[in-house]
């Protein structure tokens, strides 16, 4: 990511670079996912960021072809009817910082590529389904779950973050209408009561594979105190506020 952005600046060893992780993140398995990944959500914001990134650059137009592809594939395997993603093929279980993963994923894809790409109105309805999804299953106070679909799951700090801006972006660039506005707002108190004056963050879950039963992911620990995953997503959430706000 650092290297593509550096790269619009001329900076040319920092364009081979980029390059080569663009090379990377689109190389494929023979089993049609991501050579580097699982198979999980997670593919798709990995993906994501970095492609949607170099897809700008003079002479790597093909990247986002290569985005486009591996977001509808993924979305096809792991998409649920109502919109709602699950982690792993056999699991199935609806884990909450897999449905941020694929949202930012699904998000950084939409704000790259052009309207024009055959594949973009695919894209932008597996986004709006999984929003239409999410927006029942937002708990009381504003969060969304640590299993999104099990009401008594925790709270997880980061699951939100992550929905909030992929959320929040759709209002501003008009892939989602007004209505989305209250679940946002909502969303953005219930996330800066899980933030503490120090930094530090309330209810993160712990770095996670995949896992077969239900039960796997509910005793998953949540981390009270420093965390680089929820902080950073924590000010993601906070500049795409901002930037909805102005």
């Amino acid at each position: 990511m650092v290297y593509a952005e550096l790269a619009a600046t001329g900076d040319e060893s920092a364009r081979a670079l980029a390059i080569q992780a663009a090379e990377a993140a689109s190389a494929e398995g023979p089993n049609g996912i991501a050579q580097y990944g699982q198979g999980w959500p997670e593919d798709m914001f990995m993906s994501a960021s970095v492609l949607s990134r170099t897809g700008k650059m003079p002479g790597r137009e093909r990247d986002l072809d290569r985005l486009a592809t591996r977001l509808t594939a993924y979305a096809g395997r792991l998409q649920r009817e109502d919109g709602i993603f699950i982690h792993f093929t056999d699991g199935r279980q609806a884990w909450g910082r897999g449905n941020g993963f694929a949202a930012l994923g699904l998000m950084e894809g939409l704000s790259a590529i052009p309207g024009t790409h055959p594949l973009r109105e695919r894209i932008l309805t597996i986004y709006r389904r999984q929003m239409k999804g999410l927006v029942p299953l937002q708990a009381p106070d504003g969060m969304w779950r640590q299993i999104v679909d099990e009401p008594g799951s925790y709270r997880e700090e980061s699951v939100t973050a992550m929905v909030l801006s992929a959320m929040a972006r759709g209002i501003r660039q008009g892939w989602l209408d007004q209505t989305y506005r209250p679940v946002v707002e909502r969303a953005w108190r219930g996330l800066a009561a899980h933030v503490m004056p120090d930094g530090s963050i309330v209810d993160v879950c712990t770095g996670t594979g995949a896992g077969p039963t239900r039960r796997f992911y509910l005793d998953r620990p949540a981390i009270a105190g420093p965390d680089d995953r929820g902080g950073a997503m924590a000010l993601l959430a906070a500049m795409e506020m901002h930037d909805l706000g102005r």
